[in-house]
C-alpha cells in the first residue's frame, strides 16, 4: 500500500514539473518578450535590498524627509540609492536641497530653473537621462538646473521654488505641467493643508533580512516566465499578500473624475501667478506635459476618458498663459506625431508598471521642446545633433555603490 501510494505520489510530481515545463516552453515561445506585470528587477537583484524597491547607499534606509511646506516632503539631502522598478534598475543621488543634479555654476553658461514633479525629477531615469540634463548637454548657452520633486502638484512645486529661488542665479524658469495627476495632487494638498498635518516620513527602515541561497534561488526563479506570470497574477487577485515585492500600478483600485473641477482650474491659476511674481523679470516658460493615459487607448484607466481629461486641462492653460501673458508649449502633439511616424508603441517611452516616461521617453520631450523653444527669442542656443546617448547604465544582477 505504502509503494503503491510512493508511485502515486512521484507520478503526480512528475507530472506538475512536467505541466509546468510545457507552460514555461509555451510562454517563452508564445510571448518571449512579455516582462508582464511585475517588478521583475527586485528579484534579479544580487543584494537585499533595503526595503521594498531601494538600496541605500549614503543616508539613512527610508528616503523623504520632513518639509513644512510639501505634503510628501523632500528626498534625505545628499542621500543616494539604487531604485529597483519594472524591468531595470536607476541611481539616484541628491544634493543639500534633496534635489538630484548638481548645483555648481557653470560661470560660462546662464542658469535655467526646471519645476515639476516626478516627470522632471526623471523617475525610472538615471541623472544624465532627465530631461533637465539633456537640455544641459545640448545647450551651449545655458544650464538647466532639476528642481522636480515627485508627487507635487502645481502648488507644491510653486512652494518649493520659492523655498529654493535663491539657490542657484538664473534668468529662466520652465514650469512643467502633468495634465495627468497635478490638478489631483493640488486637491490632495489642499485637504492635507487645511487639516495641517505633517507629512508622513519612514523613521525605521524595513528589515528584509535573505541568505546567500535566498538571493541566489529568487535570482533563478526570476529568470522564469512562470515566475513572473505568477506575480503578475498574485497582483490582481490578492494584492495585499505580497505588497513588499509587487508593489505596482493597478488600474482597477480607485476611478478618478472624469472633469477638472472650477477649484482645480483656480488653483492652477493661483500657481502659475505665484511662480510669476516669484520669477520677477525672468523670462517664465509654461510646458504642458502629457502622462501615458493619453497614449495607451486598450487600458481601462482610473479615469473614465483622461485624453479629454487632459484637452480641458491644456484648454485652461491657454486661457491662463494668454491672461498672464506667458508662453506656452503642448507637447501632447508632438509626441503622439513622433510615435505615428515612426509606428512605435507607447511602451517605448513609457514605463510598465511604473508608468513614468523612459529614459527614451524623456529624451523625446526634451529634444521636441528644444524644437518649439527655437521658435522663440530666449537666448537659449542648442547645438543641432541632439542623439540620444545613455551614459549611465546598470543591471539588477551586477550594480555596486560608488565609493
Amino acid at each position: 500500500m505504502l509503494k503503491k501510494n510512493l508511485v502515486n505520489l512521484s507520478l503526480i510530481t512528475f507530472g506538475v514539473f512536467l505541466a509546468l515545463g510545457l507552460c514555461e516552453i509555451f510562454l517563452r515561445i508564445a510571448a518571449p518578450d512579455t516582462i508582464f506585470s511585475s517588478h521583475i528587477s527586485r528579484l534579479q537583484s544580487h543584494l537585499t535590498l533595503h526595503d521594498y524597491e531601494n538600496y541605500y547607499c549614503k543616508g539613512p534606509h527610508y528616503r523623504n524627509a520632513f518639509n513644512s511646506s510639501l505634503r510628501s516632503g523632500l528626498e534625505i539631502p545628499n542621500s543616494a540609492y539604487f531604485q529597483f522598478r519594472n524591468d531595470q534598475v536607476n541611481f539616484f543621488s541628491h544634493n543639500r536641497l534633496g534635489l538630484r543634479g548638481s548645483l555648481h555654476q557653470d560661470k560660462n553658461k546662464t542658469g535655467v530653473v526646471v519645476l515639476g514633479d516626478s516627470m522632471v525629477r526623471g523617475e525610472l531615469a538615471d541623472i544624465t537621462e532627465t530631461i533637465p540634463s539633456f537640455l544641459s548637454d545640448w545647450s551651449v548657452s545655458h544650464q538647466f538646473f532639476n528642481f522636480g520633486s515627485g508627487g507635487l502638484g502645481t502648488l507644491e512645486i510653486a512652494s518649493l521654488y520659492e523655498q529654493f529661488l535663491d539657490e542657484v542665479a538664473h534668468q529662466s524658469v520652465i514650469f512643467f505641467i502633468n495634465t495627468s495627476n497635478d490638478l489631483e495632487d493640488n486637491a490632495q494638498f489642499q485637504k492635507w493643508a487645511k487639516l495641517n498635518l505633517k507629512p508622513t516620513t519612514r523613521t525605521e527602515p524595513i528589515q528584509i533580512r535573505e541568505s546567500w541561497l535566498d538571493i541566489k534561488i529568487r535570482q533563478i526563479f526570476s529568470k522564469l516566465q512562470l515566475t513572473r506570470l505568477y506575480l503578475d497574477l498574485a497582483v490582481h487577485f490578492d494584492d495585499k499578500k505580497h505588497p513588499a515585492r509587487i508593489r505596482h500600478f493597478d488600474p482597477s483600485r480607485k476611478t478618478k473624475k472624469d472633469q477638472p473641477t472650477d477649484d482645480d482650474f483656480n488653483a492652477l491659476l493661483e500657481s502659475v501667478q505665484r511662480v510669476k511674481s516669484l520669477a520677477g523679470k525672468r523670462n517664465l516658460i509654461l510646458v504642458s506635459l502629457p502622462g501615458a493615459e493619453e497614449f495607451y487607448t486598450n487600458i481601462a484607466w482610473p479615469r473614465p476618458n483622461p485624453g479629454n481629461f487632459a484637452k480641458m486641462v491644456r484648454e485652461q492653460l491657454e486661457i491662463i498663459a494668454k491672461s498672464e501673458g506667458l508662453p506656452l508649449f503642448h507637447l501632447s502633439s508632438a509626441i503622439q506625431g513622433h510615435l505615428d511616424s515612426k509606428d512605435l508603441n507607447p511602451n517605448k517611452i513609457f514605463g510598465w508598471p511604473d508608468i513614468h516616461y523612459t529614459e527614451d521617453g524623456y529624451y523625446l520631450v526634451a529634444n521636441e521642446l528644444v524644437e518649439m523653444l527655437k521658435v522663440q527669442i530666449f537666448g537659449i542656443k542648442f547645438v543641432d545633433q541632439r542623439i540620444f546617448n545613455d551614459k549611465t547604465q546598470f543591471s539588477p544582477a551586477d550594480f555596486a555603490c560608488p565609493n
